[in-house]
């Protein structure tokens, strides 16, 4: 978050409006197709509804909000996803990593998905499929949720301190129902992570598709990462889970030692005492 004490007035006004508007970008980037509620965007960012209202048509007219015409829903527009393109080809993770992702999904056959921590999100910032021919591809490399709703986001939530957690699932709480979850839902999963070692998603959110999913321990670069690991249902029982899971465990010790992006340091929120914003 910005820290602007020793600022003027109207710095920190200014400030203040520009981690705002960040924010609400960075929360409807989780939902790019359908979009979100005016009332959900204020209840995910704390801001009230006017406040949230006031924000969102200013960006609207410089293009970087869109409305759907149909559904009333706001959603990214042109203008932010042409940001996005500018920066992607310094979001390419690098070609050691890879390798151990695509080998780990070589071995299983299964599909393997990695991703980073941005602020209250997980975002996927790499995936490789493996050889079995029915593929459980849940999500795009791009791809933002809230941290908690899948298993290598569960497993980054699961290392977090106390209180730093309690803050996430306070702030995630309003879009868990968008992906087909209750709160309950994700404390009762969290708790399997705790017991199990490791985080199963049983399918709540993505029928018939079961996945498990493990944090990358801290590294240089300070990135907050998971990898896991996506199959049917039937083919990852309770058996295979625990041996999937130590696979991903020593996927996740290697990549730990190696550089995530050539050109790209992690944000304040992913270093150790940031923030947790969106």
């Amino acid at each position: 978050m910005i820290d602007s004490r020793n600022e003027p007035s109207d710095a920190r006004s200014g400030a203040q409006a520009v981690e705002r508007s960040l924010s609400i970008l960075r929360l409807l980037a989780l939902r790019p197709a359908d979009g979100l509620r005016i009332k959900t965007i204020a209840q995910a960012t704390g801001l009230h509804v006017a406040t949230s209202s006031r924000m969102v048509r200013a960006m609207q007219q410089l293009g970087f909000v869109e409305q759907d015409p149909d559904t009333r829903r706001y959603r990214l527009g042109f203008g932010a996803a042409l940001l996005g393109a500018a920066t992607a080809s310094r979001l390419q993770v690098s070609a050691e990593i890879r390798g151990l992702v695509d080998d780990l999904a070589d071995k299983t056959g299964e599909s393997i998905y990695l991703c980073v921590r941005q602020g209250l999100s997980a975002v996927f910032v790499y995936r490789a499929s493996g050889s079995f021919p029915i593929r459980a591809v849940t999500v795009d490399v791009g791809t933002h949720v809230p941290l908690g709703v899948g298993a290598a986001g569960m497993a980054i939530l699961s290392t977090l301190p106390d209180d730093e957690r309690d803050q996430v699932l306070q702030r995630v709480a309003p879009l868990v129902p968008e992906y087909r979850l209750k709160m309950s839902d994700v404390t009762e999963l969290m708790a399997g992570t705790a017991d199990q070692g490791y985080a199963l998603m049983d399918g709540r959110t993505f029928p018939g598709i079961h996945s498990v999913g493990v944090a990358v321990p801290a590294n240089r670069q300070h990135v907050q990462a998971g990898l896991s690991l996506s199959a049917i249902a039937e083919r990852l029982g309770p058996q295979r889970q625990a041996a999937v899971a130590k696979d991903l465990r020593a996927a996740a010790s290697r990549i730990a030692k190696l550089e995530f992006f050539k050109h790209l340091h992690a944000p304040a929120s992913q270093r150790p005492g940031g923030a947790v914003f969106w």
